[in-house]
């Protein structure tokens, strides 16, 4: 008979001690994945033209020809049927300010081309030192640009001062 009035105690106190294990279970915190990182958001903060693109002095022949700038700082110009006077020329340097690690593309917006009182001289084949697209390694990253001039013949393009503007687009790429 005392084994039966223990079994009944045992009973009434293992309910209790039950709800006390769980409760104690419950409120230790369980270690699960943490969260993953949010994105960085990175931003091209500037974009100084430093430099611009200066294709020289150039005496067109009969047939006319072009004169290449290579985007590389020093770099000499490299004419085709034309003549080439002092050393003048130079690439476009553009300074992009942008946290290293930053993917951009480089877009040329057309018209590509210099005027003087309506007779256009055309630019193509326009290349930057860093390639497109590039990262930047170092804030700022220095970009040279370079590209073909193409000039038609003394009668196409008078001897003057030719000028325009040509619009480089730096586009950051989300990563």
């Amino acid at each position: 008979m005392n084994s039966l009035l223990q079994c009944v105690s045992s009973k009434k106190l293992l309910m209790p001690f039950c709800l006390l294990v769980c409760t104690i279970a419950l409120s230790i915190p369980a270690n699960a994945q943490e969260q993953p990182p949010k994105p960085i958001e990175v931003n091209i903060t500037a974009v100084e033209a430093r430099q611009q693109l200066n294709f020289g002095s150039i005496i067109p022949t009969d047939a006319g020809g072009t004169v290449t700038i290579d985007p590389n700082p020093g770099s000499s110009p490299h004419p085709s049927g034309v003549l080439c006077l002092g050393s003048s020329s130079s690439p476009a340097l553009f300074e992009v300010h942008a946290i290293p690690g930053t993917l951009i593309i480089i877009d040329f917006i057309p018209p590509l081309e210099l005027n003087l009182n309506g007779h256009p001289l055309t630019i193509t084949d326009m290349k930057s030192s860093t390639g497109s697209p590039f990262i930047t390694t170092t804030d700022p990253t220095e970009v040279y640009i370079g590209g073909t001039l193409t000039v038609g013949s003394i009668l196409a393009n008078p001897a003057g001062t030719y000028s325009g503007s040509i619009i480089v687009k730096f586009t950051q790429i989300q990563q």
